[in-house]
């Protein structure tokens, strides 16, 4: 279900080894594995065409000391 949830987010020529992998994980991993939230790569690319120059596309991506680095 996770795979299926997120397939847009993931290599799809990756699938097999990412669900064997989920398959050998303890149930905590799991559930750390599957709150993380993807961001949508098309998004960024476009944050950061039009915005990149004003360091808001690593604010979009957590990375907020680069964002304000980039910024000055």
């Amino acid at each position: 279900m996770y795979l299926m949830t997120n397939q847009k987010y993931l290599p799809a020529d990756k699938a097999v080894f990412l669900k064997e992998t989920l398959k050998k994980i303890d149930e905590s991993k799991f559930t750390m594995v599957s709150a993380m939230e993807f961001k949508d790569p098309s998004t960024l690319l476009l944050v950061s065409i039009f915005l990149g120059a004003l360091g808001i596309d690593r604010f979009t991506l957590g990375d907020t000391g680069m964002g304000i680095l980039r910024k000055h």
